[in-house]
Formats: C-alpha cells, structure tokens, sequence
C-alpha cells in the first residue's frame, strides 16, 4: 500500500515533487477560524441526572420513535423534554449537506502523511465546516483495514497497518470533535469489501480481530472517545453486524466502556427485535425495523426488556447534552470557507505524495530545461477528487493537475534561449469516427435490418466499406445485425470497437460465434474498447458480428476492430515523441474506484497499453497515480523511470 513506505521517502516526494506537480489529486479545499469549542469527553453527572429526569417522563411509544432516523439525515425530535433533531452528514473528506465544501485529500492519502498532527488539523478544519452548515455528527472516519488492494472503498479508510490506523484516526477524531462536533467509527467491523456487502460474512478468530481489525476502533473509543459508532453492512462470523452482540454489547460497550450511540449503516438493520436485544441504539436513515410494530409486543410478551430500550434513548440523550445539539442553531454564523482549511488541505495533499520510483533521478524536473511537458492521460483533467459514492463532495473549487502544473511552468519557467515553454494535453483516446471510418473487414460489412426485434425472418440487406457515423433508418422495435471477416495484420492483443450511438446497453459482439462481454469498465465516453479474448496470430482471421436493437427508429453506431498498439491517439503518440518529458496521469476516479463495487486490480481502460506505448516513444516517461491502494503495475513499471502516487 501507498502508505508503507519510509517517512524520508515521502517527506522527500513532498518536498521535491512540487517543482512540477502541485499536490493531491484526492483534494480541493478550505476551512477553520476562531477558538475551539471542545465537546465534553463524558457526561457529567449533572447531565446524568437530566437525563434521568427526561426519560421519566417520556412514554414507551415516544421511547421506541427516538430510537429510529428521519428524514434521511436527522433523528427524532421530542419537544416534550426539549429535545432537537440531531443532523448527520457524510462524509470522512468533506461535508455533503447540500452546499458546496472544502474536499480534503481522502483518508488514505491522510494516512500517507504518516502526520497525526495533520489529522487533527483536518478533523478540526471538518468539524468547523460541520458547524458552519448546522451538522452535528460527521460520518467519519472510516478505519476499516485495507484487506485487499481492490476494495472499492479504501480510499475512505486509513490503510492496512492498524497502529497506523488507530494514530491517525485518534487525531481525526480529537480534531472534529474540537470543534463540539461529534464524529463517527465506521464501519465496525470487517468491512473489508464492497462486492455483496449485506449478505458477505467477514470471518476471522478473535485474536485476528483484536490485532488487526479492532485496535483502530478501540482506540477511537477509549483514546478519542468518540461519539458515535456506525455498524457496517456486512456480517462478522454469520451474524449481522447491526445484531452482532459480541461486537455491540461484549465489546464496545462493556469491555471498552463506550457510552455513545452505535447506530446502523444506511438500510443495514434487518431484524428489529434483534438489534435491538444485542446492541444497536440507532436505526438509519428511518426506522424500517426498530418501529413500535415490531417492538412493543417484543416489550408486552417479555422478550425484550424495556430497560434496553431506555439504554437506547439514553444514550441519544447523552449525546445531544455533550455535543449541545438541542441548542444548536442550524444557519450557523460560522463561514463557510477559511483559507486556513484551505492550507490544511493543500498541506495534507502535499505531505501525501509518495515517491516509488525515481531511476536516473528524472524527478524534479528542471523546469528551465524541460521546453515541451506532454501531459497525458485522462486523470490530468478534470481534477480527481477521490472516489466514488457517499464520500464524494461537491466542492467550490478544484484545481486539475493539467491546470496546477500549466500555472507552475507559465510563473516559474525563466526565458531560456532557443525554448518556448509549452505544455501539451491529450487524454490519450482516440477520437471515435477516426477509429471507426477505417476499414478492417475482407469484402464490407455486411448489414442486415430486420423487423423484428430478434434478428429473425426477412432482412433487408447490403454491404458497408465501415460503420461509422452514418445515421441509419430502422424499423420500429426492429434490430440489426453486422457482420464481417477479419485477419490481423500483425500478431498481438486486439480490442473491438463499439459506439452505440442512441441506444445504450443494447449490444451483444460475436467472435466467431461465441459473445463477447460487454462491461461498464470497457466504455470511455461514447465507445466501448472490449478485447479479444486471446490475442491473434499474425494472419489470423476471425468472423466478428455484431448485434444490435437501435431503440429509436434513426441511430448512428460504429463498429471496427484495433491493435492495441495502436489504440492510443494520433496525438498523444505526436506530442509524447517531441516531448522533453511525458507525464501520464494513471488511475481511478469516482466511477471506477467508489462504494457499491469493488475495482479492478488493474488499472482500468487501457491505461497500461498506453503508459507501455509512451514509454517506448519518450524515455522520460513519468507516471502519477490515482487509487486508493496498490495496482498492478507488472506490464509496465519496468519501462518507465518514475512514479509516484497521489
């Protein structure tokens, strides 16, 4: 993992790497003016006693309400005893409360910093934001251990070392809750993949749980004291987390004293009575299971006691004392940027940076000899943020890295003899007509239109030279079929070539007679790029078909057949070759690397063939990376002098 490095390494790429490449890809920015309002570590017994006083007074029913979510964000209010809705929001990078915020680097780059003084700074700098847009809880942070490098969500945790983890996520905590915001342990625990997530059981041994996969936990419990813990979506040794009452109960609350709320992931509870007897105090976003119908004959019948019910309400009372949620206004006067967050983000973004390769000491570059700089690749712009799902921000400024090394050369490049300082972009892809107007197939492409939407019956037929930007004419819930022969004229990896024009999703390749898969990660734009299943021989030849349902009576598709030599673009291949140096902006973005799904160990859409084609053209070819864990880099690290990962 990025992280695993030692400090000199990273220090050094923090230092150095900016002469030409200004920070994080996993960042924008913001936050923090004014004194600290610091949340109290554990109630009083002043506030014990109210608490005491407000619960008398509430009945069963009033009790059973507050222990499920409202409208998506808040929990219940009880004015009865003078009690608001508490306000949540995601996410552990940056507020997603409606109004645009400061993104900070993704956990995992935090982590990289190796800095637990700059995890407070980021905490305290969210808890301001927080408070500037009336949240009272942030979702974060996740320190859920890295198990595998294509976890869909590492990137919103700490990594996979757990002291490392637990430093880190102390300093998180202590930041946000600074700022008398109360913030939250996810996702307890094992939640080590996205892939089936509320049906996957995490097994491990106890003692396997208590090195590796609790000590971050704890220590946000008896260290941080934390205000909340968020059970996660998968099940621990076949029992779900929500309804775990070792980890809920055994655990955290009696063996590590915890006194706050631990409430459930978004839809995670599937069984009231359960999680109600073994631990979960807060169903979220709305109360599915832990309703009055399921729990008040539960309470009548004697199998589940009231007095956990008030353990529940409890400990949402507590909460709202410590953190002053009741009295809390939610149009906060607080600003809602800072260029001290701002700082702080750009300060993590550049401590993140790791340097893992630096043959010939190409880096820094040389910003008065390096005349021509091809930027390369389809991370350079627009800026990355970080990954996909409930961690993405929306936020009010952004600087890509085409843009941020473009402003660096134009203010730092002195005028030097004989060079006009330039810097060139391309992402790398083909444009697609160009792709498409060659002409591949022995003989045309054969065109068959039926009026049925299952290429059956008679067809109106003809020959095309290619398929490629002509609009054709179809019958209403009708289909079309084309079909060609081809032979390589060079042996190696081919990928077939699909624009669907107006009808998404509606397409099925044959490769002599067997389907090709069709996968989301294959499209880039308007085109899917879907390889061969085995390379080809040099001669070879191939029977390619494609079927096609237009969905719309007018549509224009494209079909042909590329080389993957000679996949990348005319002009990354013009401006890489003439180049003083090539840097290829690798990676994942919020689509191909974010909750939901697990990604791909390789990096996606052709990036290796074309980091592979630009090295062979330009030796001064340096990579950046994108992920929120380790790649597989085997096919080309060899061939390029640098690397460093964002």
């Amino acid at each position: 993992m990025r992280f695993l490095l030692p400090l000199a390494i990273l220090r050094s790429a923090a230092r150095h790497t900016p002469q030409l490449l200004l920070g994080s890809l996993f960042v924008a920015a913001t936050c923090m003016n004014g004194p600290l309002a610091s949340a109290q570590q554990t109630s009083t017994a002043a506030q014990e006693q109210q608490i005491d006083q407000m619960l008398a007074k509430l009945t069963l029913e009033e009790k059973i309400d507050l222990i499920g979510g409202v409208s998506s964000w808040y929990t219940h209010a009880e004015p009865s005893i003078g009690l608001a809705p508490i306000r949540m929001s995601d996410g552990p990078a940056g507020l997603r409360s409606g109004i645009p915020a400061i993104a900070y680097p993704a956990p995992i780059a935090l982590a990289a910093s190796w800095d637990p003084s700059l995890a407070e700074r980021m905490g305290a700098s969210l808890g301001r934001d927080a408070r500037a847009r009336g949240v009272d809880i942030l979702l974060g942070p996740g320190v859920n251990i890295a198990r595998a490098p294509m976890g869909g969500r590492n990137f919103e945790y700490m990594g996979e070392d757990p002291w490392l983890a637990s430093r880190t996520a102390v300093g998180y905590i202590r930041g946000v809750q600074s700022q008398g915001v109360g913030a939250t342990v996810k996702h307890f625990m094992l939640n080590n993949q996205e892939f089936n997530r509320h049906n996957a059981s995490s097994d491990a041994d106890e003692r396997t749980k208590r090195e590796i996969y609790l000590p971050a936990f704890e220590a946000a419990v008896k260290e941080a004291h934390v205000a909340t813990i968020m059970d996660s979506y998968n099940l621990v040794d076949g029992v779900h987390s929500t309804q775990n009452g070792w980890m809920n109960v055994e655990l955290a609350k009696k063996e590590w004293g915890f006194d706050g709320i631990i409430m459930s992931d978004w839809v995670s509870v599937y069984d009231g009575v359960e999680a109600a007897k073994n631990g979960l105090d807060l169903e979220m976003p709305f109360a599915h299971f832990m309703t009055r119908d399921t729990l008040l004959p539960a309470v009548h019948n004697g199998s589940l006691s009231e007095k956990l019910i008030d353990d529940k309400v409890r400990r949402i009372l507590r909460l709202s004392l410590r953190f002053g949620t009741s009295g809390r206004q939610e149009d906060d006067s607080t600003s809602l940027f800072s260029e001290d967050s701002d700082k702080t983000a750009l300060d993590i973004a550049k401590e993140s940076i790791v340097l893992l390769k630096n043959d010939g000491a190409v880096l820094p570059l040389n910003v008065e000899k390096t005349c021509t700089l091809a930027i390369i690749g389809p991370n350079a712009s627009p800026a990355v943020m970080g990954g996909g799902g409930s961690a993405i921000v929306a936020t009010h400024k952004s600087v890509s890295i085409l843009e941020g090394v473009a402003d660096y050369v134009s203010a730092h490049a002195a005028a030097t003899p004989g060079c006009t300082h330039r810097v060139l972009y391309d992402d790398g892809f083909p444009a697609g007509y160009d792709v498409l107007s060659q002409n591949p197939f022995e003989g045309g492409l054969k065109q068959q239109v039926f009026s049925t939407n299952n290429w059956t019956g008679a067809a109106t037929e003809s020959v095309r030279d290619h398929l490629s930007e002509d609009r054709i004419v179809a019958p209403k819930n009708g289909s079309i079929r084309w079909s060609g022969r081809f032979t390589a004229p060079k042996a190696g990896n081919y990928f077939v070539i699909v624009h669907e024009g107006r009808a998404p999703d509606h397409h099925t390749v044959f490769v002599d007679g067997e389907p090709l898969p069709t996968k989301s990660t294959d499209l880039h734009g308007e085109l899917y790029y879907q390889p061969l299943p085995h390379p080809l021989k040099q001669g070879q030849s191939i029977d390619l078909r494609m079927d096609y349902l237009p969905g719309n009576t007018e549509v224009s598709p494209g079909f042909g057949i590329l080389q993957e030599d000679d996949i990348l673009s005319a002009r990354a291949r013009s401006i890489a070759k003439h180049a003083d140096a090539v840097l290829f902006t690798a990676g994942f973005d919020k689509s191909t690397e974010h909750e939901g799904a697990d990604r791909t160990f390789e990096l996606p859409l052709l990036q290796d063939i074309f980091i592979r084609n630009l090295a062979a053209l330009n030796p001064r070819t340096i990579v950046t990376l994108n992920a929120g864990g380790n790649v597989d880099m085997r096919s080309w690290l060899d061939h390029v002098p640098a690397l460093l990962h964002l």
